[in-house]
């Protein structure tokens, strides 16, 4: 091994279930012949049984680029085997040898795949979803929170107008004055449980009433007070937000350009909202921690802002909420 790769008959992989795979041999039972001192080609040999024939001599080729097996290849492209043999087999009855039916077969399925998983946005073709979003600039937590809230609110958003959604006003937020009429008990107590993380951990003083939660913070090392509001906005998206005065839409659009998770919005009324909207499928344990995650990563990076406004000449003005 070498660079932390994985070498096997002239082929690297980046781990030893990765070896396993391609060589179709059983994980466990290849770690139990490694660590009694065997080289993984060794291992490889006594399991697999083929030291003379490593799947090398079976790669294929797709869109120039070598795979050391057929494994390996349907799992780096993304495409079910299950495809790939279905297609080999009738290639094989109209003659095709075994060896060149698959690597037909692996070529049609590899271009099937990459048909679909295109996406069309504002008129623009993408190899995938993700590539779309990063071209937008946008998280894919964002595009999931925005076709939540739509199906709360009984409606249907797809995936290019989630993308695509408020680009004219590209900080436009909405704004939660109140929690929904329908705040479960476990969203309850999902909010105490922050409540507490947020004390314990955070030092804030919390304020909590129904499906609301307030919290202040002035500690002598923090760059100024920090106030934050937390409420659920839907079932499934917990809003976590804090307000300036008097921002301009350059303030909003430099601090967005330089920090992940968190929204600064330039609302109708002049005024700067921090926004961090957080989707929890439900309030369980793993719900709560997540909770208590975003909020803790809201206000390092607030703090963060807070810091370098204090440093610029100009700043939002002072926080409001």
């Amino acid at each position: 091994m070498g660079n932390g790769k994985i070498v096997v008959f002239q082929q690297e992989y980046d781990s030893f279930q990765e070896l396993a795979s391609d060589y179709d041999i059983d994980y466990q039972s290849l770690l139990r012949v490694i660590r009694k001192g065997v080289s993984p080609e060794e291992a490889v040999s006594m399991l697999h049984g083929k030291k003379e024939e490593p799947p090398a001599q079976n790669s294929f080729c797709v869109d120039g680029k070598e795979y050391p097996s057929l494994a390996t290849a349907c799992r780096r492209l993304g495409i079910s085997p299950g495809s790939v043999y279905a297609r080999r087999k009738g290639l094989m009855k109209e003659g095709l040898p075994e060896q060149e039916a698959t690597a037909r077969a692996l070529e049609q399925a590899a271009a099937i795949g990459r048909r679909k998983r295109e996406v069309a946005v504002a008129g623009m073709t993408f190899p995938s979803r993700n590539a779309a979003m990063a071209h937008f600039g946008i998280s894919a937590a964002t595009v999931n929170a925005r076709i939540a809230r739509a199906r709360e609110s009984g409606q249907e958003l797809s995936f290019e107008d989630a993308v695509l959604l408020g680009r004219s006003k590209r900080y436009a937020a909405a704004e939660y004055s109140a929690a929904p009429a329908d705040i479960s008990s476990r969203q309850e107590e999902l909010l105490v449980y922050l409540q507490g993380a947020l004390q314990r951990e955070c030092h804030f003083q919390c304020v909590k009433t129904q499906g609301h939660l307030s919290a202040i913070r002035r500690l002598e090392d923090d760059p100024g007070e920090i106030r934050l509001e937390i409420t659920w906005a839907s079932s499934h998206i917990l809003s976590i937000r804090s307000r300036w005065m008097n921002g301009t839409l350059a303030q909003a659009n430099d601090f967005n350009s330089k920090y992940v998770g968190i929204k600064l919005c330039l609302l109708a009324d002049g005024s700067v909202t921090v926004v961090c909207d957080t989707f929890l499928m439900d309030a369980s344990l793993s719900a709560k921690y997540a909770a208590a995650a975003a909020a803790r990563q809201f206000v390092e990076t607030y703090c963060l802002i807070l810091a370098q406004l204090s440093a610029s000449e100009t700043g939002f003005g002072r926080n409001s909420l």
